[in-house]
């Protein structure tokens, strides 16, 4: 018996931090990278390989990976199986690798247990949980979904169509993300300035609102409008380094529609739409600016634009 299953990466197209003051966001798969799981029956116990960092866990181990697994059985006796785990997302770059692998287990043993997709997402949420204490649930969803999801906390999600194919590319600067860092940062703005940090706060909203109809609408050009004005209220909260903004500036120079940081900030990873003809010039201008990687991915939409 041999299983597979496959999750993608994920990323913030607009919302970041604004998200954590109940703004909303939305986050879209990276189809791109992804994690792949395979099951297959072991003779001597259970164990999940995680083949990019050569670990083994075991059914002893305290591993949110475990957790995850043993919820899933209701049981903390394991069948005999090995799945084994192999990723193309970096770690701790914001791309959501931690809950992709979680995700990819999860929907291999949902195969095996006949969960449903739902439930499978409730199942990564709570390992989300054991790493991050308390995740906003977006993550997980968009991956297990592979489907762009508008997130308010405490609120239903929404699942976003596209109109038309979009195509991003995502640059990695090499550096880690301080999630925490970063988000203890803008708090500490908060408390300092009660009414300019809320004022920028209230426009990214107002930008993530906006973006959510030019999606839907098919409107490139005001999307990336909307995503570059969105860095520049993320550059006021001190979010964004040289290099962050040297990849911003260079993609825009180099045609891409719209760029902007994604996620935590001070490192990781930035984001421009692009036209399908621009993609080559403004990867070797990223990566000319310092990028490590640059990543091609597309949202596919109702309508494609190749058929006309």
């Amino acid at each position: 018996m041999i299983m597979q299953s496959s999750a993608p990466a994920k990323i913030i197209l607009c919302g970041e931090h604004a998200v954590v003051y109940d703004s909303p966001a939305i986050a879209i798969p990276v189809s791109e990278l992804k994690t792949i799981a395979k099951l297959e029956e072991a003779d001597d116990h259970f164990k999940i390989i995680l083949e990019n960092t050569q670990e083994t866990l075991t059914e002893s181990d305290r591993h949110p990976f475990i957790y995850l697994v043993k919820e899933m059985y209701n049981s903390s006796r394991l069948p005999k199986i090995q799945i084994s785990v192999v990723s193309t997302i970096p770690i701790s770059s914001g791309l959501g690798s931690g809950a992709s692998v979680a995700s990819a287990i999860a929907l291999l043993l949902g195969q095996v247990l006949c969960f449903d997709y739902a439930q499978i997402n409730e199942f990564v949420f709570h390992a989300e949980k054991h790493f991050h204490g308390q995740p906003s649930g977006i993550d997980n969803t968009v991956i297990v979904y592979q489907k762009p999801v508008y997130f308010r906390r405490n609120q239903p999600m929404t699942f976003i169509e596209a109109h038309t194919t979009l195509h991003f590319l995502i640059a990695d600067t090499g550096t880690p993300a301080p999630t925490k860092q970063a988000v203890a940062l803008v708090r500490s703005l908060y408390e300092a300035d009660r009414v300019g940090v809320p004022q920028i706060l209230a426009r990214i909203t107002d930008l993530v609102e906006r973006a959510r109809i030019q999606i839907s609408d098919g409107n490139l050009s005001e999307l990336g409008k909307i995503l570059t004005e969105n860095h520049g209220q993320l550059q006021q909260l001190s979010l964004s380094t040289p290099l962050l903004d040297q990849l911003v500036n260079v993609s825009l120079e180099h045609g891409a529609l719209g760029a902007k940081l994604s996620g935590g900030g001070m490192g990781g990873n930035m984001i421009a739409l692009v036209q399908p003809q621009e993609i080559e010039p403004v990867r070797k201008a990223m990566l000319d600016a310092g990028a490590k990687n640059v990543y091609h991915t597309k949202l596919e939409g109702r309508i494609n634009d190749y058929a006309h």
